[in-house]
């Protein structure tokens, strides 16, 4: 019976966990901006960010506390096993005044810290400490939207070669059966009909290999947004209508690289080492703590006796004040602070490092972006002068004017040019994200 409960107790987990597995497995129907959202909200690289933060506000408090009042009680029983003599009453009021086989002291000691130069610095690294947890938080959430945007025009750049190569080939198959056709009426060689084939070949073989790489693009997504693999996936924008919604054009502008997160974060990074040399030199000053405790003694030769209510209890209440005054320590203390002001100072160099470092990366991305733009512009140019070189070739061919071989280089030059001009939309929409970046 206990077996077959046990077994029964395992079913219904296994069924409780499938349940939940299920409930997490949706469909998603995404333009940029929501998927973009969802990544924010569900990726664990940002849920972990947030918990730094609490964990952060936590710290402060706790480093915050030190300097409250602190009150701990202490109760300790003493059984003396071997003793010199027995227990002595010298006042007579009841109570052993030495030698008891047994003893218990509760106490209860109010604390409280008065001057330390360590807890005053301590205070404000915690805040920074906070300040830098909130940054690395935008931080994450700045790359998890950076990954999604350029993710998601990837996965839309596949989708949409995917669509022309399928226009693409229902095309070809047409004009292969045409041939097919005037070769069996004896007015073509073969060599026409194979050098259509040979084309509609590598169609298929680019159709296989897109097909796969959508399945890789959209779990590329799916990891970005933390849910299951086998969610059903669908995108709503286009590579034209992300490019249009901000022109690339308008993007290239003069901003202030000086609010970059990355800036904010070596700013941070110096207020801490400035931090920890004022931690070093404040060691050298005193601490000053009081304190007020007060002890509850009972003494008896009989244990049953001690912990009874008619046990009588000595009571003594003491207050006090103590002072800690480091003097000497070999010089150690000296070289821990020159070492945290070079630590400062090398933090200093690295925030300059960091602005000019984005600065010229915002330079940088400018000048791929207009690069990116002019690209687009041409490779525009270009898939219009393909279209029309196709059309004019299959013209030609179906006359007799031109070879099949012309009408094979025509068409890969087109297939080719499309997917160049795909790239051209996504390559803007990647610079534009990664300038966008820079500037947060």
């Amino acid at each position: 019976m206990k077996r077959i409960y046990l077994y029964v107790s395992f079913l219904s987990c296994l069924l409780a966990s499938q349940t939940g597995l299920a409930q997490e497995k949706e469909d998603y129907k995404l333009s940029l901006k929501e998927a973009v959202a969802l990544a924010v909200k569900n990726n664990k690289y940002v849920k972990n960010a947030g918990l730094k933060i609490a964990a952060a506000k936590e710290k402060k408090w706790e480093t915050t506390a030190v300097g409250l009042p602190q009150v701990n009680a202490k109760v300790e029983y003493l059984n003396g096993v071997v003793q010199q003599f027995p227990g002595i009453d010298f006042n007579g009021d009841g109570i052993i005044d030495i030698g008891a086989k047994h003893s218990l002291t509760p106490s209860v000691t109010l604390s409280q810290l008065i001057f330390d130069g360590s807890y005053i610095v301590g205070l404000q690294a915690a805040k920074v400490f906070l300040e830098i947890s909130k940054n690395s938080e935008t931080k994450t959430k700045n790359k998890i939207e950076t990954e999604t945007t350029m993710a998601y025009a990837n996965a839309l750049l596949i989708n949409e070669s995917i669509v022309l190569t399928k226009q693409n080939k229902t095309s070809l198959e047409k004009n292969l059966n045409e041939t097919r056709e005037i070769f069996n009426n004896g007015l073509l060689e073969q060599e026409s009909v194979e050098q259509l084939e040979l084309t509609l070949a590598n169609l298929e073989n680019n159709l296989n290999r897109l097909e796969q790489l959508k399945k890789n693009a959209y779990n590329a997504l799916k990891f970005l947004f933390s849910v299951d693999f086998k969610s059903k996936l669908q995108l709503t924008d286009t590579l034209e209508t992300i490019y249009t919604a901000d022109k690339a054009e308008n993007l290239v502008k003069e901003s202030s690289y000086f609010e970059s997160i990355d800036i904010k974060i070596a700013q941070n990074n110096v207020k801490a080492k400035a931090l920890l040399h004022k931690l070093e030199k404040s060691k050298l000053l005193p601490s000053i703590s009081a304190f007020v405790n007060a002890n509850y003694i009972a003494n008896n030769n009989q244990f049953t006796t001690l912990i009874s209510s008619n046990q009588k209890y000595v009571n003594t209440v003491n207050f006090g004040v103590s002072m800690r005054i480091p003097i000497f320590s070999s010089f150690g203390n000296r070289s821990k602070i020159r070492n945290a002001k070079i630590n400062h100072k090398i933090a200093e160099n690295e925030l300059l490092l960091t602005t000019s470092s984005i600065q010229l990366e915002i330079e940088n991305a400018k000048t791929e972006l207009k690069f990116a733009y002019n690209n687009y512009k041409n490779k525009k140019k270009s898939l219009a002068l393909a279209n029309k070189i196709e059309r004019k070739n299959v013209l030609k061919f179906k006359e007799g004017i031109s070879t099949s071989f012309d009408l094979r280089q025509a068409q890969t030059q087109l297939y080719s040019i499309q997917q160049e001009y795909l790239q051209s939309i996504a390559t803007i929409i990647n610079k534009k994200t990664t300038l966008q970046n820079l500037y947060k």
